[in-house]
């Protein structure tokens, strides 16, 4: 999964929420450039 957004609780409690069903998280932040997020 990937999830794009601001570092906040929220972000986390999806991130730990995505992770207890095995998945695995890929984090793209707002603040990178359209290259980096590719």
């Amino acid at each position: 999964m990937a999830a794009l957004g601001p570092t906040s609780v929220a972000w986390a409690v999806v991130d730990f929420a995505v992770l207890s069903i095995g998945a695995v998280v890929v984090p793209i932040y707002p603040t990178s450039s359209e290259v980096a997020a590719l």
